[in-house]
């Protein structure tokens, strides 16, 4: 006759509840959305509020509206990885518009508009720059692509070994 000591039935349940509270916790450090924000100003640098923002996916054709706020301020979260146009307008200035903005995942773009006085038939085009230091996250990122996993001198190509090249 065989009887189950305590301590080991103690030891199973420990080792269970320790594998469930391991196993609800997800790795958030993976990003696979971006953002874009930026700021609405006149020539003089006074902020421009109620300014119609407008932010067109130039891959799927879908547009996002939004308005700035009281500081001029506005945000687009939870993007895709495109490229992307921005485009701003308000009453008593010329149109505003950053044309390939192209973002990747985990990126926050910041894209300011500096509007000229004019009507709003004429348009105020800049062409998208890539910034030097991105000043809104300080978050250090890389996108791994497909082509550089392929392009690895190493046998068997191990993902591990791209992560330390980064």
């Amino acid at each position: 006759m065989s009887l189950r000591s305590p301590i080991r039935d103690l030891g199973c349940v420990v080792a269970i509840f320790t594998f469930l509270l391991c196993a609800q916790f997800s790795a958030n450090a993976q990003v696979a959305t971006a953002d874009v924000l930026g700021a609405v100003t006149d020539s003089s640098g006074a902020a421009v509020s109620g300014a119609t923002v407008t932010l067109t996916n130039q891959g799927t054709g879908v547009s996002t509206v939004a308005k700035s706020n009281g500081a001029g301020d506005f945000v687009f979260n939870l993007l895709i990885p495109g490229h992307y146009v921005v485009s701003v307008q308000a009453q008593g200035f010329k149109k505003f518009v950053v044309s390939d903005i192209n973002l990747a995942a985990g990126d926050r773009l910041r894209a300011d508009a500096k509007l000229q006085p004019g009507s709003v038939q004429e348009t105020v085009e800049v062409s998208a720059a890539p910034p030097l230091l991105e000043t809104d996250s300080s978050s250090v990122s890389s996108v791994v692509t497909e082509q550089s996993v392929q392009d690895l001198p190493l046998n068997g190509r191990n993902f591990i070994n791209l992560v330390q090249l980064q």
